[in-house]
């Protein structure tokens, strides 16, 4: 390859005033466009600026146009005749409805029974004071056929449990149906009445809380364990389990979470293994075909008797 010429001074001046030159160009260039550019932006404005006024004259020089006036028909409901509406019946309110409320004295005697229920000794000397009339025996609770006492232990208690429900019912009824008759006579005791009317509704209060006792057990099986007999010792109002339900619940979870962390944590124990306990003269079984039989003493070793140490 052919060593490059030694440039010389006037040479080198030359070539670099020759790029400068180009420099000085691609510059102009870029200068020229750049303001053209800006021209064209400057021009876009103006434009835009034309068509906004425009807009404005034509929008002051619409005139606003006159609304109609739309007709409202009503509608005029024809009422029923009275015929009519008492071939149709009452209407059906999803209200609840109550009646004329009473003197406060008079359910005082029911209100506590209503939560909580009569006591055993209660509900003894009421069946001996009430009895049922005469010929009212219907009144009186139909016992268990003898044929049907070969069912199970459960149907009985179950039957039993309906049983002494039944026999209170009677009686509450064959007490109203006693005052009843009473009211049917000139000469009658008020406060006989009102004493014996009192007694049935204590007794039908009675079997009113029973349902709801009855209600709750139903239902907590399928609930969490956990808040089980929170739940059976809530006391009822409007709702089966009252309405602060949810707090009692919140209350209840937050307790059990607390005493389980106070609870001392079993710390598992390290595995150790186990230890064989068999002594070093110990074989291991062998298989059934090379298996030996041992025995100690001079009983028969594999068919043979065993060698002695010392022979006779």
């Amino acid at each position: 390859m052919p060593k490059r010429r030694r440039e010389s001074k006037e040479e080198r001046l030359e070539r670099k005033l020759n790029n400068y030159k180009k420099k000085y160009e691609r510059c102009k260039r870029r200068k020229d466009e750049h303001s053209k550019e800006n021209r064209n932006e400057n021009d876009v404005g103006d434009i835009v600026e034309s068509i906004e006024s425009e807009e404005e004259i034509i929008l002051e020089n619409i005139e606003p146009e006159e609304e109609e006036e739309v007709e409202i028909m009503e509608v005029k409901e024809e009422h029923l005749e009275e015929d009519i509406i008492e071939a149709m019946g009452p209407p059906i309110s999803t209200e609840s409805s109550y009646g004329q409320p009473i003197h406060p004295e008079i359910y005082k005697r029911v209100e506590g029974i209503l939560m909580e229920g009569l006591t055993k000794e209660k509900i003894v000397t009421y069946k001996k004071e009430q009895l049922i009339p005469e010929n009212t025996i219907l009144l009186e609770v139909p016992l268990l056929n003898p044929e049907l006492h070969m069912i199970q232990e459960s149907e009985k208690t179950r039957d039993k449990k309906i049983e002494n429900r039944q026999n209170l019912l009677g009686l509450a009824t064959g007490t109203i149906l006693k005052c009843v008759d009473n009211l049917t006579k000139q000469n009658f005791n008020k406060l006989d009445i009102i004493k014996n009317m009192t007694e049935a509704a204590r007794i039908l209060a009675h079997l009113h809380s029973e349902d709801t006792v009855i209600r709750k057990n139903l239902l907590i099986p399928y609930l969490d364990k956990t808040i089980s007999k929170t739940l059976a010792d809530l006391r009822r109002d409007k709702l089966l389990f009252g309405e602060k339900l949810s707090e009692c619940v919140k209350s209840a979870t937050m307790l059990q979470k607390s005493a389980s962390n106070l609870l001392k944590k079993s710390i598992p124990k390290p595995f150790k293994p186990r230890q064989n306990s068999t002594t070093k003269n110990y074989y291991p079984p062998q298989h059934q075909r090379t298996q030996r039989k041992m025995f100690r003493g001079n009983k028969i070793f594999n068919g043979r008797q065993p060698r002695s140490k010392h022979r006779q």
